[in-house]
């Protein structure tokens, strides 16, 4: 529903086909003059709706000069379809988006009464469908014309093709850049997957030809152990027995040398039994 101040429009319809609504009428019923309503509350620029700038904009007709500003409000509710093609408001839906505009071609928003920047009220459209930044929700008389003769997709960034249209009014042509962006990054992740499957490739193949040589070395090392073991245990084996003869060997020297001793012993008592036989014949000859 649409709210103007000061603003008379005759023979007004609107036709809904399927959430598609028009606004026609005869030459000079104010079809114009509602489609400039709505793009001056929707923030569309002096010059969009058939003005130099908005205080022009501003009712000054006799006896009215001394008007200040123009108010034009936008009343909004949400709504449920249902299927036998009436409709049920969603309670507390509604809300009013207003743009007033002064004689010194300033011009202020308002939401539900509330002063608002643009862009916080673009926000809070754009949340229930109506994207303000693209305008796509609004198809005025002339773009008709230029949607009809549009080509299926536009030759270069700089032009506009049927598919760019498209994809600017559902809102997939805002993700064109980090798609463009994360393609890049898969692209550059791909060549450097690329390149670590070429080195480990190649690493493979060293590894499976460096197997052979491998396993003969393996092999020639455990040879090499064995033989290492085998004499380790032979100098431990000689090493024994040499510890087991000096061992015999001392204790033949010990019984050796026990005899030597006795020997000694008997000796010493032969040359003393001697001794006292020479003094006794000594003694008899006296």
């Amino acid at each position: 529903m649409l709210v103007f101040c000061g603003l008379l429009v005759e023979k007004l319809e609107t036709l809904t086909v399927i959430n598609f609504s028009a606004i026609i009428g005869p030459n000079g019923s104010g079809k114009s003059n509602v489609i400039d309503s709505l793009l001056f509350v929707f923030g569309y620029r002096a010059s969009k709706i058939r003005s130099k700038k908005i205080s022009v904009l501003i009712h000054s007709s006799a006896g009215r000069e001394n008007i200040s500003s123009c108010t034009v409000g936008v009343n909004f509710q949400k709504i449920i379809d249902l299927p036998d093609g009436s409709f049920e408001i969603v309670p507390a839906s509604q809300f009013t988006v207003s743009r007033t505009a002064f004689r010194d071609n300033s011009s202020k928003y308002t939401y539900n009464g509330k002063t608002m920047q643009f862009k916080d009220i673009a926000v809070l459209l754009r949340d229930v469908g109506i994207d303000l930044i693209h305008n796509r929700f609004l198809i005025l008389q002339g773009e008709v014309e230029q949607i009809a003769l549009m080509k299926p997709k536009a030759l270069n960034e700089n032009d506009d093709g049927m598919l760019e249209y498209l994809e600017d009014i559902i809102g997939s042509s805002r993700l064109k850049i980090p798609i463009e962006t994360i393609q890049r990054k898969i692209d550059q992740l791909q060549e450097e997957r690329s390149a670590q499957l070429n080195r480990t490739k190649f690493a493979e193949k060293e590894k499976n030809d460096a197997e052979g040589p491998m396993k003969n070395l393996i092999a020639d090392l455990r040879v090499d152990n064995g033989i290492t073991l085998t004499k380790n245990r032979l100098l431990q084996a000689d090493r024994y027995k040499a510890k087991v003869e000096l061992k015999a060997d001392e204790e033949k020297k010990e019984e050796f040398e026990k005899d030597l001793e006795d020997t000694k012993k008997r000796q010493d008592e032969v040359l003393a039994l001697q001794k006292n036989r020479k003094d006794e014949q000594k003694q008899l000859q006296r």
